[in-house]
């Protein structure tokens, strides 16, 4: 019994490979955002104008963005940039 397979199962073969980057850059974006919340709590920010420009600053510095280069990397990164908040918070 022979199996026969279309061309959508070797698009599937094609791009899973690049969905997982974009789903490694979706989770960075996620613990970042943590990440942000983690520092706003930890110095006590009450403006949201002020928290919200924390959040932005964290997403866009220049080393955060240059991790996004190496996009197989990236979750790990942003994981490390978390826990380390999440060890400061608990000082």
């Amino acid at each position: 019994m022979a199996v026969k397979l279309d061309g959508a199962f070797y698009a599937f073969c094609i791009w899973r490979f690049l969905f997982t980057a974009f789903f490694n850059g979706i989770f960075a974006l996620l613990f970042l955002a943590l990440s942000a919340g983690m520092v706003v709590s930890v110095f006590q920010v009450r403006n949201k104008l002020t928290a919200g420009l924390i959040g932005g600053l964290m997403t866009v510095f220049p080393a955060v963005v240059s991790m996004y280069f190496f996009m197989f990397l990236a979750l790990y990164y942003a994981i490390g940039i978390f826990s380390v908040c999440l060890l400061r918070g608990s000082l």
